[in-house]
């Protein structure tokens, strides 16, 4: 402990007076700079993804397009140091309240009060989502299935991507995991015993979800659509994302 200390109080009292060597610029790399744009941003500008998951992914995408898969890493962290810059700048841009992530943020804040599961960017696809969701249940023995929450509410990774437009479609998949709060317990159980009853409850607790997450979102200002059928998503339109980066 002592010569640490004592190597630290030499370093500190004797700076190093050598001018640095800038780092060598990453060697040519035969990639093409539209395509590279592209990836970086559809991983970026959704706002979920960590700088580092940013860089890994976009290599193992490009790799194959180069000969020497090495001389490509350097490109593309410089290459994502760059629009993670440019994208933190706009980010200051940004008027409070503006963006849509914040309303949805909002109204999934809403629905998880009335007995949701929400979720952004949840799982690889819709099976996935779901399975996460159903993990991310509250456990209470006072409820009927002994968790709190009865319906969810999310989008997936690859729907989240989408986000990475101009404008876009964002995808909401929904779903009950029990009969909705607002049946009776006696009818909810004399339909539980026939198939034809669990059939009933189960479309009449999606359409309960269904219409408890589009009252959330046009409550908090988005622009929602859904047709009626529980076997369609809940679509948002976007056009002002805004999410921040990860920190």
């Amino acid at each position: 402990m002592a010569f640490r200390w004592w190597r630290r109080r030499r370093s500190e009292a004797t700076p190093d007076t050598t001018t640095p060597v800038p780092a060598p610029a990453p060697a040519p790399v035969a990639i093409d700079p539209v395509a590279l744009a592209e990836t970086i941003d559809a991983l970026v500008l959704p706002g979920f993804t960590p700088f580092e998951d940013v860089v890994e992914t976009v290599v193992e995408v490009h790799e194959d397009e180069v000969d020497d898969p090495e001389t490509l890493r350097p490109v593309v962290e410089r290459a994502v140091r760059d629009r993670w810059a440019a994208r933190l700048t706009e980010q200051h841009a940004w008027e409070p309240g503006s963006g849509q992530y914040e309303r949805l943020r909002d109204a999934f804040a809403t629905l998880r009060e009335q007995g949701f599961v929400t979720g952004m960017a949840v799982g690889v696809d819709q099976a996935d989502g779901v399975a996460e969701c159903a993990d991310a249940r509250t456990p209470d023995p006072t409820a009927p299935d002994r968790h709190r929450e009865w319906a969810y509410v999310f989008f997936h990774q690859q729907d989240a991507e989408r986000l990475a437009e101009p404008t876009a479609l964002l995808y909401l998949a929904y779903g009950a995991f029990r009969p909705s709060p607002d049946l009776e317990p006696d009818h909810v159980a004399l339909a539980e015993q026939s198939a034809d009853g669990r059939a009933v409850l189960g479309r009449h607790s999606r359409v309960s979800a269904a219409s408890a997450v589009v009252a959330a979102l046009v409550d908090h200002g988005l622009d929602a659509d859904w047709d009626g059928q529980t076997t369609q998503r809940i679509t948002v339109r976007i056009d002002r994302w805004q999410k921040p980066l990860p920190a």
